[in-house]
């Protein structure tokens, strides 16, 4: 094959962004040359369209695709890539973000020299417009100390101890300690690994497993990327490596950001509605194989999308009633541990009750 990694690259009116995006593969410590990237306009707006071809014109190993019937998520324009990768390895990247230069040459050697099917490094998100800079989580003790404190209210910083202190050791349990910073795993022996971010970005990924197994994005605007791994997890041997001190990729969120240049920026009925059930169509998929730690994952999984994007939605009480009943049948399916139970019963009395608050207003 004339390429190592074929890379695709989602785009959605991000002219403001692209630029650097693309130069963070250009600058990549592998040679540009062994590098396929596909990029494909999902009906931008913008000059994003403009900027993708202007790459692709100067890079004979650049693709410029343009998927007119488009914005309505990253699903389709990756599914759109999926169709013309020539290299043996898939990676993802999203338009507003960045990888570190020597994510490539590091992701490519580890899964080429080990016996893993997925190679996954770490990230760094950066809040350039308060100045906040946090790492991803990892279950695992690192090295990675450059955290610094969001300037919250009184409020805030209780609500954040409260989170931090309790809520987030039940949720997620206790960091475990490792003695290596490379971390090799299975996840159906020890599925902890399955609590860090369901994000494609920064993992590296085999091609025959993809086109054998037939994985295709699903129709969601969100949470598309969880399902997509975990139903590549399930057709693979299992064997994972994490690089749990290398900062692979940089996700840029920018406060100030037009919502109209994301689709999963704006917190929205369609957005909370398409993740719970994207996370009830993954549950679904798990159980059908009798995987039996779905608590390790749907746990975390159902608990971030009630915080993350539930509480963050001024639904109207036909929307509310919605979500409710699309939450009950999660709750049906969902058979986990005591943990598990307490966390479901409270979104679920959590929402009744604020169905009937707006039934009373």
């Amino acid at each position: 094959m004339p390429y190592k990694i074929s890379l695709i690259i989602p785009i959605y009116n991000s002219e403001e962004t692209l630029k650097n995006t693309l130069n963070s593969v250009i600058n990549q410590t592998m040679n540009l040359n062994d590098i396929q990237v596909i990029m494909v306009n999902d009906g931008s707006t913008d000059k994003s369209k403009i900027i993708m071809e202007e790459y692709a014109s100067k890079c004979s190993n650049f693709l410029a695709i343009n998927n007119a019937n488009g914005g309505g998520g990253a699903w389709k324009p990756r599914n759109i890539g999926l169709k013309h990768v020539a290299a043996e390895y898939i990676m993802f990247l999203d338009s507003d973000d960045e990888y570190k230069p020597e994510a490539f040459e590091k992701l490519y050697n580890k899964i080429q020299s080990e016996k893993v099917d997925l190679v996954i490094g770490r990230i760094v998100v950066d809040l350039p417009d308060i100045g906040y800079v946090r790492k991803s989580y990892s279950p695992f003790e690192d090295n990675l100390n450059f955290e610094n404190e969001i300037k919250t209210t009184e409020s805030s910083k209780l609500k954040n101890f409260i989170w931090k202190a309790f809520l987030f050791r039940f949720v997620f349990g206790k960091i475990k300690k490792s003695k290596s910073s490379e971390i090799f795993t299975n996840i159906f022996k020890n599925p902890s690994i399955l609590t860090m971010s369901g994000s494609l970005m920064p993992k590296i990924f085999k091609r025959q497993i993809i086109e054998d197994k037939d994985i295709k994005f699903k129709d969601f605007i969100t949470g598309e990327d969880f399902n997509f791994l975990m139903e590549y997890f399930i057709n693979s041997s299992g064997n994972v490596l994490l690089l749990n001190n290398d900062i692979i990729y940089k996700q840029i969120n920018r406060l100030n950001y037009d919502e109209n240049k994301s689709v999963s920026n704006n917190i929205n009925f369609k957005l909370v509605s398409d993740e719970l059930n994207a996370t009830t169509h993954c549950l679904n998929t798990l159980k059908k194989i009798n995987y039996k730690y779905n608590n390790i994952i749907f746990n975390m999984h159902i608990s971030t999308w009630f915080i993350l994007y539930y509480l963050k939605f001024n639904s109207s009480l036909k929307e509310e009633i919605i979500l409710f009943n699309s939450f009950k049948k999660f709750k049906k399916l969902y058979n986990t541990d005591l943990k598990g139970k307490i966390i479901v019963y409270f979104i679920f009395l959590y929402m009744k009750l604020r169905i009937i608050k707006k039934k009373l207003v």
